[in-house]
């Protein structure tokens, strides 16, 4: 280990959305990694449409998440605000 400590990002998933996106990109990363040294041959056009298909479902589920996040943002702010006014 180095002086400087571990410097790996951590990913905190506590959602299955976030559990998801992180399969997703793991997946993608080891496509995209995996054969980079490979001396077999193989379809690179397959293997970009793969890595793409897993891009757009991770996309898909990110928004997914986002489009829940901002409607529970409206809700929250309908309860919340009309209890701030009041105590103010």
């Amino acid at each position: 280990m180095s002086s400087a400590g571990d410097l790996t990002i951590h990913r905190v998933t506590k959602t299955h959305h976030g559990r998801t996106l992180l399969t997703l990109g793991h997946a993608a990363e080891y496509l995209a990694h995996s054969r980079k040294y490979s001396t077999q041959r193989f379809d690179h056009a397959a293997e970009a449409e793969a890595i793409h298909i897993l891009m757009g479902l991770s996309r898909g589920v990110f928004e997914e998440f986002a489009e829940r996040r901002t409607l529970g943002r409206r809700f929250e702010g309908w309860v919340i605000e009309p209890a701030v006014r009041l105590f103010e």
